[in-house]
């Protein structure tokens, strides 16, 4: 590994710091929202753990947008890919909250929340392997 490509791996930003913390947030209000079923949970705890996973998620596509030497032939092709997959995944989850009947906020929060980290994890994927490559 040259000299130029260790300093250029430590310049990058906590991308995946970030994008840790931003899915513990998602995964804090789905487990918090299970946790109260049968009754209805209290909402504002639900919306304010989405919403700063969603200001953490505005802060990583901002920090990546200000990186100017990076592979990001690798970034968007891991991305792209591993998109598609969690679409899926959530799509399935989608068709199970509706399936089961499950309606108004609780299913709005639920379909974030499930949007959030769909989007968090190809991040942190591609991002990883398009700084290595």
């Amino acid at each position: 590994m040259s000299e130029d490509t260790v300093s250029t791996k430590k310049s990058l930003p906590p991308i995946t710091l970030l994008c840790v913390i931003s899915m513990a947030f998602v995964i804090g209000a789905g487990v918090y929202m299970v946790s109260e079923i049968p009754f209805s949970p209290n909402y504002a705890v639900v919306f304010l753990l989405v919403g700063v996973s969603l200001l953490v998620f505005i802060a990583i596509i901002g920090l990546l947008v200000k990186i100017d030497t990076f592979n990001w032939r690798v970034f968007f092709q891991v991305v792209k890919w591993t998109l598609a997959a969690y679409a899926v995944i959530s799509g399935v989850l989608i068709y199970v909250f509706i399936f089961d009947k499950m309606s108004g906020k609780s299913l709005g929060l639920l379909i974030a929340a499930l949007v959030l980290f769909a989007l968090n994890v190809p991040v942190n994927i591609a991002f990883t392997v398009a700084r290595y490559q």
